[in-house]
């Protein structure tokens, strides 16, 4: 593939107990009911939906625990029992071949006409076990958006290709195009099953997204607006990469944190596999010792980099080639996966949890400042009650805030 052919297309009042996230993870894994799959929906006309199964039944009074025990102010929300349905859809990989792939469809037990929420997970798995397609109660990202769904919304949680039913393909790891591609396509297979089950939502749809889900969802907020009469309600979008090539020289010039440098080699070694001008050895991108590391097959997240610099993972070559602007064909595979500003009348909302390092901070104030010349209602907050061991739930319970404003 050319790159020309990638630019597309608790503590709780009442109680005065406080609940720390592990002890409740492992009440609601005893007391969450859980049935088994049922079979198969009948052929149908669907152009994306391939089948659908009863997945899990999750329970809202312990979701409510969960998010009553991070924030006081989740007091101010309703907590139902929520559905779960696996959909097995059609997609395309990055080379536009016909693939089938998975997700889950999470439906509250409420009366109304819910606004329907696709929520991207915070991307690549260290296990691919823990994809949403393949998880129930407990601390992961399936649970996360449960507890969204469960304040009143109907959730979609694609997993992403390389994940649960598409597993044996890699996952595309930072790629933008494919991310917002299988995304609608996953938005479309839902609407689809909706349909057949007579299941009224509003017209619109939001996009929430942490890390990796982040771009996921503002390159489908992108997507939709330009080719789909989906209507986009709002994007909230948490500790994306949006503008890569800021990022990416920030990170060879001030040595980053050893988080960062992982994640950064996550992304070469992805982009190595998209884009035949990347495929060179990794001695081209990596010092000799880290470069028999990769070449011996050892994973990424086995890797440790504390007290590590740049210098020391990366050749220096590659380096001063992205820093000078002298390697191109880099240099513009980091282009075509960020977000260029557009002018859009739908919110975006970015978070930065206060914990957190200070270079996501950085990314969203660029980004934020690339929407001066358009009158896009973008803004950015920051999460004072963010947890670094783990800050995907305080962007959550953020997001149903910023859902229900």
């Amino acid at each position: 593939m050319s790159f020309k052919q990638d630019i597309f297309t608790m503590n709780h009042p009442q109680m005065n107990i406080r609940f720390t996230y592990p002890i409740l993870i492992f009440f609601l894994i005893i007391l969450s009911c859980s049935l088994e799959e049922i079979g198969a929906n009948k052929k149908t006309d669907a152009q994306h939906l391939v089948n659908s199964y009863h997945h899990y039944l999750f329970t809202g009074r312990i979701l409510g625990a969960i998010a009553n025990g991070s924030s006081s102010r989740m007091q101010n929300y309703t907590f139902h029992n929520v559905e779960a349905t696996k959909i097995i859809y059609k997609t395309k990989t990055i080379d536009q071949v016909d693939i089938f792939a998975s997700g889950i469809i999470l439906i509250p037990k409420t009366t109304g006409t819910p606004i329907v929420v696709s929520y991207q997970h915070q991307g690549d798995l260290i296990k691919k076990r823990t994809a949403p397609s393949l998880s129930k109660m407990g601390a992961n990202e399936l649970s996360h958006a449960a507890i969204i769904a469960s304040t009143g919304f109907i959730v979609l949680v694609p997993d992403y290709l390389g994940y649960g039913d598409s597993k044996h393909k890699n996952h595309s790891f930072e790629h933008k195009a494919s991310l917002a591609q299988n995304g609608l396509d996953f938005i479309k297979a839902s609407k689809e099953y909706l349909n057949i089950k007579k299941i009224k939502t509003d017209n619109k749809i939001s996009l929430v997204g942490y890390s990796e889900g982040a771009l996921a969802s503002l390159a489908m907020h992108q997507l939709i607006e330009k080719n789909e009469e989906i209507l986009i309600n709002k994007s909230i979008a948490g500790e994306g990469l949006f503008l890569k090539n800021i990022w990416v020289k920030d990170l060879l010039l001030n040595n980053q944190d050893h988080g960062d440098l992982k994640y950064f080699l996550k992304l070469v070694e992805s982009y190595k596999s998209i884009y035949p001008k990347l495929s060179n050895s990794w001695n081209y991108y990596l010092t000799d010792v880290y470069s028999d590391i990769m070449n011996s097959g050892l994973q990424i997240d086995s890797l440790e980099f504390k007290s590590i610099n740049s210098e020391s993972v990366f050749n220096i070559d590659f380096i001063n080639g992205v820093l000078s602007g002298k390697d191109v064909d880099f240099i513009e595979a980091l282009a075509f996966n960020e977000i260029d500003s557009w002018e859009t009348k739908s919110s975006v909302t970015l978070f930065y949890n206060k914990n957190n390092q200070i270079n996501f901070l950085n990314q969203a104030k660029s980004f934020k400042k690339s929407f001066e010349e358009f009158d896009t209602p973008i803004k950015l907050k920051i999460n004072e009650e963010s947890l670094y061991e783990n800050p995907v739930l305080p962007f959550i319970l953020k997001a149903i805030e910023e859902l229900h404003y």
